[in-house]
Order: structure tokens, then C-alpha cells, then sequence
């Protein structure tokens, strides 16, 4: 990547665990806006990105269709932004489909209140 490319780290690790879900679960691959779209009644409204919203679905796995729960072992690989002492690099990751649906679940509230920012 070009040293003068701006990139937001939250959007794109965020993206990143999206595709790595993609690879084995096809709703996830429309993007991250898409995906709130699922998991929020309105990513417009505050409540809903700042978790007080009752109705929007606190669970990420309330949104894996059903032919999906018997893959959470499959293993998958994704990358993620990491900032190492001064630098910030580019790592890849191979776990269990539940251990990235896992990161996504903690992910997500950060992110919600990130993207109503923006």
C-alpha cells in the first residue's frame, strides 16, 4: 500500500472479519453497511448504533442462517490491521469460523458507534 494512502483501521478490519465470514457465509459479503443493515432496525438512528435499541440483534450468530451452524469449525482466513510498537502492519489470521464470528460480536458495538460518526 502506498505510504500516502490513508485507510481507517476500524473500517477496514471490520471489512476484514466481514469477508473472512464471507468465505463461508454468503450474506456477509455485501459490505459492512449491508451487514448493520441486519444486525441494526435503523443504522441512522443512534439507539440503534449505540446499543440501547431493545429490538436491534445483539447476536452476531442471530443472523447465521441455519445451513451455517454446523461449519463454525471450519477454519478461515482473514486480515487485520495491527499496530506493533510505531508501525502498523498487515496480519493474517487462520481460526475457527466461531472464534471470527466471536471477534465480529466484540467488534461490533465499537464499530456501530464508529460508523454513526463518520
Amino acid at each position: 500500500m502506498p505510504h500516502n494512502m490513508y485507510v481507517c483501521m476500524r473500517h477496514a478490519n471490520f471489512s476484514f472479519l466481514l469477508m473472512g465470514c464471507a468465505t463461508v457465509i454468503e450474506c456477509f459479503s455485501e459490505g459492512f453497511e449491508t451487514f448493520l443493515k441486519l444486525v441494526c432496525c435503523n443504522i441512522e438512528n443512534e439507539n440503534c448504533t449505540t446499543n440501547d435499541c431493545e429490538k436491534c440483534k445483539k447476536d452476531v450468530k442471530d443472523i447465521v442462517p441455519l445451513k451455517h451452524l454446523s461449519k463454525m469449525d471450519a477454519n478461515v482466513k482473514w486480515q487485520y490491521w495491527r499496530k506493533l510498537g510505531d508501525r502498523v502492519v498487515l496480519t493474517y489470521t487462520v481460526a475457527a469460523l466461531s472464534h471470527l464470528l466471536h471477534e465480529l460480536q466484540v467488534q461490533l458495538p465499537i464499530f456501530k458507534q464508529h460508523f454513526i460518526v463518520k
